[in-house]
């Protein structure tokens, strides 16, 4: 029976079709070269989408001919528009990159409903974007909550210019203080994080504010429900399809998640440690940030964070498991590039459309960013169809997949009609668009659009004899030195380490025998000696000819009946783990030559291990954070049996070590659908 020893792998995601490579095991003998796996660095590429990078301004125009003032907050709407927060204006920016301004006037403050440049805003920060092209915005001077429809019709829907607080009410009845974050949800409802309250509000539809969690004017970190949570300035909130909240709790240092449960609202912590500030990749508590503002949530509740106080973006799966997606911990730029080689300058908002683009505003620009091809978790591509009078004249993408290193199939299936036909188009690995080839006829109901998956790579694998080594019955708190024997004499492998368990486990190259290693402690203990003085038959004195070293305790001495006598018995003094005296107790009777003396041996000179054959399986052509099984049969065409649970490498590279034993055998390495 084969099994799985050790491996090394991250939780991740699985969508994909059957890949598999089997191996005969023919030879257990060879070296094979390993690739080191990756960290959690799960870098995007981010290129510069429009504005240009640290130029202030305020002119509309194309890409880089564009120009923005202080961009502080990004939303994308269903249609891949994205909407800015620039000062004292409402900017929008379409696929294509043109900019317009909506509503506002470039460095003009105020606070005027109204149409187009007639509306004043006084520093508008967080945006948001319904279903229907209204936009949401936190215009925070003014301490209000306004509207702007498609149109550029500005409306303020809660709050009032110059009542700054935090009470609940309706419209102008109710107050805030600075509001910096906002998302709006399905049915309408703006979510608000008063980061100057401390506090999550909502304000609904006609204009009704409350607050759902947190404690006006009293700051924490307490995960609870409703008014028994607290907040530290919490300045960034997203909202998903099902209505759970997700916010930069940003003095905390952490990303909270505010779920509904009946009419309450229960905070917990989704990642990162209260009041502890860093740059750590991690699961939960383990991870770190620096002030995180922005927050966004795409459809697989994904959250992705702008990490301001790092220059970083980072994504934090629904696990709480951390990443970084792109920048450079302290470090400040605006390079376009991939993982660590793109730069930001503070990156306050970030902003996440279904078809798997990152946007970020910040220095006078919006960024947009991609996974790395065959770095992003492979899934399919999603879509939906429009249907006018029996045709289908439109595909709509809902989900871009990720990882397409090829075009595609498009079909239209179901509906009624006939002869609908389209064609995907990739970019960055995901599908941005599908384009219709033939509208069809006759379609009475909508067809569903089905859209193949990405390729997968077959994955490949070579094979390494090793030996797993395993120790027990250490002393805790001693020094230990892995040691093996080679040439007639044992020779040091690795560093030595300080044993904190009763146990140690080691894998080594090639097969090792029983005494081919020894775990030695550290200085390695010398044995002391020493030589007796006879008179007139009687044992008299002991002299210490090699004091010994790795003493613990008083070691037994025995003095040995040669010499004709008997019962001449001593004992030891040690100081400093070396043997400094023996004293006779019992000089015997009869001794006409000089005996020996025994001094025990200092404790644990040694240990052997106990030695496990195994085989290194190099795996490579790996899809990283996509999950795969490996897979033994004895004989060529026998079943398949699973060993061990499955892994999901973050390279394309992973290693896993078997158990030996038994007959040999065929290896397979699964894709997992």
């Amino acid at each position: 029976m084969k099994t799985l020893i050790s491996r090394t792998w991250v939780l991740g995601m699985k969508n994909r079709n059957l890949a598999a490579t089997a191996l005969a095991l023919l030879a257990l003998a060879g070296t094979v070269t390993q690739t080191p796996a990756q960290s959690t660095y799960t870098p995007y590429a981010f290129t510069n989408f429009a504005g240009m990078p640290g130029v202030s301004g305020s002119a509309d125009g194309t890409g880089s001919a564009a120009r923005f003032n202080s961009p502080s907050g990004v939303a994308v709407d269903s249609a891949g528009n994205v909407f800015v927060g620039d000062s004292s204006c409402i900017r929008k920016v379409t696929p294509d990159g043109v900019v317009t301004t909506l509503a506002g006037l470039a460095g003009t403050g105020g606070h005027a409903d109204g149409t187009g440049s007639a509306a004043r805003f006084n520093i508008a920060t967080g945006v948001a974007v319904d279903s229907a092209g209204n936009v949401f915005v936190a215009d925070t001077d003014n301490s209000t909550i306004r509207e702007v429809t498609p149109e550029g019709v500005v409306t303020t829907l809660a709050g009032v210019w110059g009542g700054y607080g935090c009470e609940d009410g309706t419209g102008s009845a109710a107050s805030f203080a600075w509001p910096y974050g906002v998302a709006v949800d399905s049915a309408g409802n703006v979510y608000v994080a008063a980061a100057n309250c401390s506090t999550i509000r909502e304000v609904t539809p006609m204009g009704v504010v409350t607050t759902l969690a947190g404690q006006a004017g009293r700051v924490g970190s307490a995960d609870g429900t409703g008014t028994n949570a607290l907040f530290h300035s919490p300045y960034g909130v997203a909202v998903d399809g099902t209505g759970n909240l997700y916010v930069a709790d940003t003095v905390n240092n952490t990303i909270r998640k505010v779920t509904p449960f009946g009419t309450n609202w229960v905070v917990t912590t989704m990642a990162g440690l209260a009041q502890v500030s860093g740059s750590v990749d991690g699961t939960g508590s383990a991870a770190r940030f620096n002030e995180p503002f922005g927050v966004a949530v795409d459809g697989r509740g994904n959250v992705f964070v702008a990490d301001t106080g790092n220059n970083t973006i980072r994504m934090v799966t629904p696990g709480g498991v951390v990443t970084t997606l792109a920048g450079l911990t302290g470090t400040r730029g605006t390079n376009d590039g991939a993982g660590g080689a793109a730069l930001f300058v503070n990156p306050t908002s970030v902003a996440v459309d279904s078809v798997g683009y990152v946007f970020v505003a910040d220095n006078a620009r919006v960024t947009r960013g991609t996974p790395c091809p065959g770095v992003c978790v492979p899934r399919d591509a999603t879509a939906t169809a429009t249907v006018v009078n029996g045709f289908v004249v439109a595909v709509n993408i809902t989900d871009g997949g990720c990882g397409y290193t090829n075009t595609p199939t498009v079909w239209i299936t179901g509906g009624g009609g006939t002869g609908a036909q389209a064609v995907a188009v990739v970019a960055n690995g995901l599908v941005i668009a599908v384009n219709m080839l033939d509208t069809g006829h006759n379609y009475t109901n909508t067809p569903a659009i089905v859209i193949a998956p990405p390729l997968i790579p077959q994955p490949t694998m070579g094979i390494a004899a090793m030996s797993l080594l395993s120790f027990s019955n250490l002393a805790l708190g001693t020094n230990y030195q892995l040691q093996s024997f080679v040439g007639g004499a044992f020779l040091n492998v690795g560093a030595a380490f300080n044993a904190v368990s009763s146990t140690f486990t080691q894998l080594v190259s090639g097969t090792a025998g029983p005494i081919s290693y020894r775990l030695a402690t550290t200085p390695v203990p010398e044995q002391a000696y020493a030589t007796a003085q006879v008179v007139n038959g009687f044992v008299v004195e002991a002299t210490v000819t090699s004091s010994g070293s790795g003493y613990t305790t008083n070691p037994t001495v025995t003095i040995l009946s040669q010499g004709g006598g008997s019962n001449a018995t001593a004992i030891a003094t040690v100081s400093g783990g070396s043997v400094t005296g023996i004293t006779i107790t019992s000089t015997g009777i009869g001794y006409t030559n000089t005996p020996a003396i025994i001094i025990a041996s200092p404790p644990a000179m040694a240990l052997c291990p106990v030695v496990t054959q195994v085989m290194e399986l190099d795996i490579g052509n790996l899809y990283p954070y996509d999950n795969y099984q490996l897979e033994f049969a004895p004989v060529a065409g026998g079943a398949w049996s699973n060993l061990g649970i499955p892994f999901t490498p973050t390279s394309t590279t992973d290693t896993q070590h078997v158990d030996a034993g038994g007959d040999a055998g065929f290896f397979q390495v699964k894709y997992l659908p």
